[in-house]
């Protein structure tokens, strides 16, 4: 049916805090709904075929040749700082079904700082997009390794474009993003984002956690340069709360409905804002969203 949906990943911690395995979740957008100007019910169809379960999921939704595709990366084990899996599916009539060849290339290359080390790229959520008539992918990574006594790593964004029917590394369409360092790796987030053409241009929203001084950034493609540059212009009145446990846990949802941009704060799905005219306001966007789940990923995306 036409209208907005959402479908949304998440994690759980049981009682004792150890990690449960959960599945994902669907929603559609339904309008205002007195006393909320905005409001989702629970959509179980728009998941139907997505039948396996992990401990923490990040699905992206895209158009590919005519139908919808859905890759989801996730947690394996426990040690989920480290280890990583990954799914996908395409739409077919009215339920999703399994597609690994939507998965043909993605691997897990070498840290380029640390090439002699063999690495674990830890947790890697993704979008993906289009530019100029090509399918583009960008992740955020941890390379993780021990010395022996110290996790360290490096959270990096990792670029793909798919060439002829699978992912090739292709690292120009990550330039100008951060690179950090991190040392006791072990429970490090990785940086979390999410992407919107908006107003013609390519824009990023991004948060790097685990650092206590960093605070919510947005970034646009400059097409001149050919790199991320930062988009000072559309961070005014954006969260800075300091990343960190207080920060966002998996993502952001950065979307259009209706002719409004909204961004979503996944670590706390009530705490949405709109933008208005020149700033960031807060929004009842995510109302009907399940508050009870875990580190939540959203994405969202529109049927014509």
């Amino acid at each position: 049916m036409p209208g907005y949906y959402a479908i949304v990943g998440i994690g759980g911690l049981d009682s004792e805090h150890n990690w449960v395995a959960k599945k994902v979740s669907g929603y559609r957008y339904i309008g205002p709904v007195f006393p909320y100007e905005h409001c989702w019910e629970e959509c179980p169809e728009i998941v139907t075929g997505i039948d396996k379960v992990y401990h923490v999921q990040t699905p992206e939704v895209f158009w590919k040749d005519g139908t919808w595709r859905l890759i989801v990366f996730h947690a394996t084990a426990c040690s989920w700082w480290y280890s990583h899996g990954k799914y996908a599916y395409s739409w077919w009539f009215n339920k999703w079904v399994e597609d690994n060849s939507l998965l043909e290339g993605l691997y897990c290359p070498q840290d380029p700082d640390h090439p002699e080390r063999t690495m674990h790229c830890g947790w890697p959520r993704a979008r993906v997009f289009w530019m100029n008539g090509e399918l583009f992918m960008i992740q955020n990574v941890l390379w993780a390794w021990s010395d022996g006594e110290t996790i360290r790593g490096k959270h990096r964004f990792l670029g793909w474009k798919w060439v002829d029917n699978q992912w090739q590394l292709y690292s120009e369409i990550v330039e100008g993003l951060p690179v950090r360092n991190c040392t006791n790796c072990v429970g490090s987030y990785n940086d979390a984002f999410d992407m919107l053409w908006w107003d013609g241009e390519l824009r990023m929203i991004q948060e790097s956690m685990g650092d206590p001084n960093d605070y919510t950034k947005m970034w646009k493609w400059d097409t001149d340069q050919q790199k991320w540059v930062r988009d000072y212009e559309h961070e005014n009145k954006l969260w800075d709360h300091g990343g960190g446990s207080h920060g966002v846990d998996i993502g952001f949802g950065l979307f259009e409905l209706e002719g409004g941009v909204y961004v979503l704060n996944s670590s706390f799905l009530s705490n949405a804002k709109e933008w208005v005219d020149d700033h960031w306001e807060s929004s009842d966007m995510w109302n009907g969203i399940d508050q009870e789940q875990d580190m939540p990923w959203p994405t969202i995306f529109r049927v014509r």
